[in-house]
């Protein structure tokens, strides 16, 4: 009873089958009726074999993976009035002698003998078909070996088997170059009977085909499953490479913005057997300070993936941050510190921490001074908020034309009073000139450079700012500016915390961009790695309106915002992303000197100045 009802259901696939072919003639694929109508990833029966030996002696392997089969199949079978003719590429780097074909088939019975094969070696012809024969190997009945490998359900009935099939070859050698393998058993009885080649998806190019009855057609995105080893004895297992992902703790600090990016490597703890490798979440802010999970997800390129979790701790505080130099001037017996904290609690802050070991008020001839600075070549300026400043000494702006003891210099310092410290030095190794101002709450400075200038100005609020005091100092074309802190006591220590720190002009950064090809007005250049698109204004000076050129098309939407000279936003436009120039009209703009500001998410701003003159 049991064969007659094998007997009937092989009947009906074979119908199936041939009903589907004739439907599907002239088309470039057919899909089979396997595991009733689902494919070959249905359900998996409980035989299955796991697959994980690790595959180092292949030359060439083509997807040999059951997840990525089909649910199609073609037979490599010669029979009479169903000539089935099956061919795919594959390509060798080194000459390589191949002993041993393995294909990944299939077969209706349940005990199997191996048939006669003839396994054509053909060149690689054009428009990415076969070419002629070169080699030839004929392989007598019973030589190849079988290893079955899963069960799959059809119908609910267990009959339909996976087979590797190890076919011993004549030693072959073979040059480096793409050739065409055709693989068929010349004297199969009938389809049924013969070998059932499995399709995957693609892996080297897709450029699988099959010939019916004289006619050619390409497997568009399928490739036939095969692989090819020099070695004569193969593994007695399926051979797939074994794809297993390792996972290792790591941390990322987060950057000016309060953001941070995780790279896959840092939590990979020896990942094998892969291509490509990806993390999620791979971005992280404020809100994920601490402990997060995550997952390291490794693949072959051929639908096979491992994955696995790892614990990435997310910090806060840092050293300064890439573009910005520590300098401890002078003597500090209680030491110096520099910091930068990008979060406070889940609210982005950015601000720097500068502590001052250093007394800076005994003597006037020397400095002693915790520095943060930036090169500055030509004109520009910094600004900055005091959010606070220890009893026991100042916190402000300086710029220099070294870091050396005694350089020429103009500082402003404050003391959360509404006392100032005004210090300049015009010639080296001269004593400071030291004067106090009084303004009403001056928390905001700035400090601007202009040729032989520098002037130093205050603002209650950041939006409006007044002068404080213009020095007349001749200094090199580059210099540093930057944010200092320093004490009063003989052995104090001074916290001071600036927050909004922008600076403008040709901020030179530590990896050694020359100012003369880097010419991108920035703010906060904390980060060349993420370097902003570069703009250009023209004409500058304008009279009626000017245009804002990017150097290249926005990856993604901007916020241009104009400031007059007080700090006030006079005009905003948003940019779209891919745009690549925006047109602005000044007709009813006063004349004198204004502020662009370019601003997009996570990447520091770009300021440039524009001109109006009537």
């Amino acid at each position: 009873m049991k064969k007659v009802f094998y007997s009937v259901l092989m009947f009906i696939f074979l119908a199936v089958n041939v009903f589907a072919q004739t439907w599907s003639d002239g088309a470039e694929s057919f899909t089979s009726t396997l595991v009733g109508g689902q494919g070959l990833k249905g359900k998996k029966g409980e035989n299955e074999v796991n697959r994980t030996t690790n595959c180092t002696d292949f030359i060439y392997e083509q997807g040999i993976s059951f997840e990525n089969f089909t649910g199609s199949g073609y037979g490599a079978s010669h029979v009479s009035g169903q000539a089935w003719y099956l061919f795919d590429d594959f390509t060798i780097t080194s000459t390589s002698t191949i002993n041993t074909v393995v294909l990944g088939a299939a077969d209706f019975k349940e005990t199997c003998t191996s048939p006669e094969f003839v396994i054509n070696f053909r060149s690689n012809g054009i428009s990415g078909n076969y070419g002629q024969i070169l080699h030839t190997r004929t392989v007598a009945p019973g030589a190849a070996g079988y290893t079955k490998e899963c069960i799959i359900p059809i119908w609910q009935a267990q009959f339909y088997y996976m087979f590797s099939i190890y076919i011993p070859i004549d030693p072959l050698t073979l040059t480096p170059g793409t050739y065409w393998m055709e693989v068929y058993s010349p004297n199969q009885p009938s389809f049924v009977a013969g070998i059932f080649w499995q399709q995957t998806t693609p892996v080297q190019g897709s450029k699988a085909r099959r010939e019916y009855n004289g006619t050619n057609y390409n497997f568009q995105n399928r490739d036939f499953i095969f692989a090819l080893s020099g070695y004569t004895e193969m593994p007695n297992s399926y051979c797939q490479p074994s794809i297993e992902a390792l996972c290792q703790s790591a941390s990322v600090t987060l950057k000016p913005g309060g953001q941070a990016t995780l790279n896959a490597s840092a939590v990979d703890g020896g990942s094998s057997g892969f291509t490509n490798m990806s993390v999620s979440p791979s971005t992280f802010n404020c809100n994920n300070l601490g402990s997060n999970m995550v997952t390291l997800t490794v693949d072959d390129g051929s639908g096979n993936s491992d994955n696995c979790t790892a614990t990435v701790t997310v910090l806060d505080d840092q050293g300064l941050p890439n573009s910005w130099d520590a300098n401890s001037i002078g003597t500090a017996p209680s030491g110096n510190s520099f910091n930068f904290d990008a979060c406070n609690g889940s609210t982005v802050t950015d601000q720097f921490v500068i502590g001052g070991g250093g007394n800076n008020t005994m003597n006037l001839m020397a400095d002693n001074v915790a520095f943060a600075s930036q090169t500055l070549c030509g004109d520009g300026s910094i600004t900055a908020k005091i959010e606070n400043v220890d009893a026991t000494g100042y916190g402000g702006l300086m710029i220099r034309e070294t870091t050396a003891t005694g350089s020429k210099q103009v500082a402003i310092f404050s003391n959360m009073t509404m006392n100032l410290r005004h210090e300049s030095r015009t010639m080296n190794n001269m004593p400071k000139t030291v004067q106090s101002f009084f303004k009403p709450n001056p928390f905001w400075l700035r400090m601007r450079r202009q040729g032989m200038w520098v002037h130093v100005e205050y603002s209650s609020n950041g939006m409006m700012f007044l002068p404080v005091q213009s020095t007349m100092v001749s200094m090199q074309n580059c210099v540093e500016i930057g944010l200092a802190s320093f004490t009063f006591l003989p052995m104090g220590q001074t916290s001071a915390t600036f927050s909004n720190v922008s600076t403008t002009g040709n901020i030179m950064s530590l990896t050694g961009d020359d100012p003369a090809t880097f010419a991108v007005d920035t703010e906060l250049q904390y980060d060349n790695a993420v370097k902003p698109n570069g703009i250009n204004l023209f004409p500058n000076p304008t009279t009626n309106n000017f245009t804002l050129q990017l150097e290249t098309p926005l990856q993604e939407p901007a916020m241009v915002e104009i400031f007059n000279l007080y700090g006030q936003s006079i005009a905003q436009q948003r940019i779209a992303e891919g745009q690549t120039h925006q047109e602005w009209n000044t007709s009813d703009w006063p004349e004198g000197t204004y502020t662009l500001r370019l601003n997009q998410m996570g990447k520091a701003s770009i300021v440039k100045q524009i001109v109006v003159i009537r």
